[in-house]
């Protein structure tokens, strides 16, 4: 998971790091433009 790129509404992303612990699962990931974002992995998607 971490180091993998995923689709963020069509969008390339890296996850970088993440967090599992009581809540949903959250995920540090670099967007194209170099933006960092803590969001929940769900509603990423695999590429290809």
């Amino acid at each position: 998971m971490i180091g993998r790129t995923y689709l963020e509404r069509g969008r390339p992303v890296v996850v970088l790091a993440r967090w599992a612990g009581g809540g949903p699962r959250n995920v540090l990931i670099r967007r194209e433009n170099g933006e960092l974002v803590v969001r929940p992995f769900r509603g990423l998607r695999k590429t290809g």
